[in-house]
């Protein structure tokens, strides 16, 4: 599902870079090399980004993001 309709970022690409580490909504657009621009994502962004995967363990970098 597009997520970001100004970049095309798919809640796949943000949750695979949730499970890499990325934490804030700064740090992925950085990863992807892209920005912001009318900022009606960021609130699902967001909640993507804490939402736990459920691939990860507790030990996995997403768990710092908490």
């Amino acid at each position: 599902m597009i997520v970001c309709i100004c970049n095309e970022l798919r809640d796949r690409q943000i949750c695979a870079q949730r499970d890499r580490g990325t934490c804030t909504v700064r740090e992925l657009f950085a990863s992807l090399d892209c920005e912001p621009r009318c900022a009606t994502c960021v609130p699902d962004i967001e909640d993507l980004l804490t939402m736990k995967s459920y691939a990860s363990s507790s030990s996995s970098p997403a768990a710092d993001c908490r």
